[in-house]
């Protein structure tokens, strides 16, 4: 039962999130750590992924864009964020090994999707990280 209000409602948050991450891949104007990179890597975990994802591959494919990014990088932290009708994850950026592991086990599929909510955990994130280069991965 979708009305257009709700339409363009999803439509303004996914620029909203578009937006975010392109003012994060662009960089800021803070002291920045050399050579260092923050990523958090936002994971859909809504009821309709069970339809979408049944083999619960978004993990594999959170791990897999963690090994195909080529960031210029010699230290690298990982945050997740799980987000369904609730956003929940990590409070700070942490060792890859952690949040692989993370990415492989928490996988619940119920709810709606508060991509919003997973941008803003996502922001926060990142805003209290000093690294060089900064992104977001959302697999929705």
């Amino acid at each position: 039962m979708h009305t257009f209000a709700a339409t363009l409602q999803k439509c303004f948050y996914q620029a909203v999130a578009s937006l975010a991450l392109l003012f994060f891949l662009i960089g800021t104007t803070v002291v920045h750590a050399a050579d260092s990179c923050a990523i958090v890597m936002g994971v859909d975990n809504s009821g309709s992924t069970g339809q979408t994802d049944p083999n619960r591959l978004r993990g594999v494919a959170a791990q897999l864009i963690l090994d195909a990014l080529v960031l210029p990088c010699d230290a690298i932290q990982v945050g997740t964020v799980f987000f369904n009708s609730q956003v929940t994850g990590d409070n700070a950026l942490g060792a890859e090994k952690d949040a692989r592991q993370r990415l492989a086990s928490q996988l619940e599929e119920t709810g709606h999707t508060d991509m919003e909510g997973a941008m803003i955990q996502a922001l926060m994130l990142l805003e209290n990280s000093n690294a060089a280069h900064k992104v977001i991965v959302l697999l929705t």
